[in-house]
């Protein structure tokens, strides 16, 4: 993706400053969101039965929320700084806005998420099939 193309993508997306153990996104809330994390470290955290387990953690240069953008469901977990941190969030209704002012750039986007979303499919089938062999 070129810069000219990234630098018009970031104008429809918010910039949070979370500090340490900062909520960003409450599982099961319906604000689609997807996340570029700038700097610090994120940690993705499910809640069952009143019970908190850490997911998994989003480093500086990671994704997130790929899913929810497209499909627009709910958040599927916490998101939580482990320190402070920068994050860039595009909502699904300024997502769905560049669609309309911009689709070439949206498209854009939307190919590097499917390539993001396709290479951790890969590792998790790979992942899968080590375990199933073992």
């Amino acid at each position: 993706m070129k810069e000219e193309e990234r630098r018009y993508i970031a104008k429809y997306m918010e910039i949070l400053r979370p500090a340490a153990n900062g909520m960003i996104c409450k599982e099961g809330k319906s604000d689609a969101c997807f996340l570029i994390v700038i700097s610090g470290q994120l940690q993705v955290v499910k809640e069952q039965h009143g019970i908190s387990r850490v997911e998994g953690e989003i480093f500086s240069g990671e994704t997130l929320g790929e899913v929810s953008l497209i499909e627009g469901q709910p958040i599927a977990a916490h998101v939580i700084a482990s320190w402070p941190s920068v994050v860039l969030m595009l909502k699904k209704d300024a997502f769905e806005k560049l669609c309309t002012e911009q689709p070439k750039v949206a498209l854009k986007l939307l190919q590097k998420i499917t390539s993001t979303l396709s290479h951790r499919l890969r590792s998790s089938t790979t992942i899968l099939a080590e375990k199933a062999a073992a």
